[in-house]
């Protein structure tokens, strides 16, 4: 008889892949993780930043990032070392501020930006189950087009005359206080 054919080639250990927002999105309308929240960092430019708030994203539950105009390359050596590998097994996309509000605002979610000049307290506010917050880089902030969306301004209470938070440390405490 002829020699069995032989096995075929073992599957890669991972295969990633960044989408854009809109493929994203419409991957997961109709499925579990369209209900789930989202983390939006906008314009962060400090692969360290980045990469602190995907590992911490992953342990509050969000798997969802979405990359508002993107500035830091998701692939940087830093962004990867910050977060720790949870790069790979979290759904990041990116895509346009216009894009994302566009989407978001299209499959109902409540978008939450992270502003040191908020209209209400992040201590105490109680999301919808469908939420986006977003994280501006700390020279700049949020970017104007989602102030232009309709959205639900948070600040972070502090003491001490300290005006601002890190961005990864101010997107820590608003995903724990979001979903506790």
């Amino acid at each position: 008889p002829p020699p069995p054919p032989p096995p075929p080639p073992p599957p890669p250990l991972f295969f990633f892949t960044q989408t854009t927002a809109t493929a994203m999105l419409r991957s997961l309308v109709g499925s579990e993780m369209c209900i789930r929240d989202s983390l939006i960092p906008d314009q962060i430019e400090k692969p360290g930043n980045l990469g602190t708030m995907i590992r911490t994203s992953k342990s509050f539950g969000i798997n969802n990032i979405l990359l508002s105009d993107e500035i830091t390359d998701v692939y940087n050596p830093n962004v990867i070392r910050a977060s720790i590998g949870h790069l790979f097994n979290s759904n990041i996309s990116s895509g346009s501020n216009d894009e994302i509000i566009s989407l978001l605002e299209a499959n109902d979610y409540q978008v939450l930006l992270l502003d040191p000049e908020g209209d209400e307290s992040l201590e105490g506010f109680i999301p919808n189950q469908n939420f986006a917050l977003v994280v501006g880089a700390e020279q700049y902030g949020i970017s104007d087009n989602w102030f232009n969306s309709n959205y639900t301004s948070l600040f972070i209470r502090s003491t001490n005359n300290v005006d601002s938070i890190n961005a990864s440390t101010a997107a820590a405490i608003a995903m724990w206080e979001l979903t506790k």
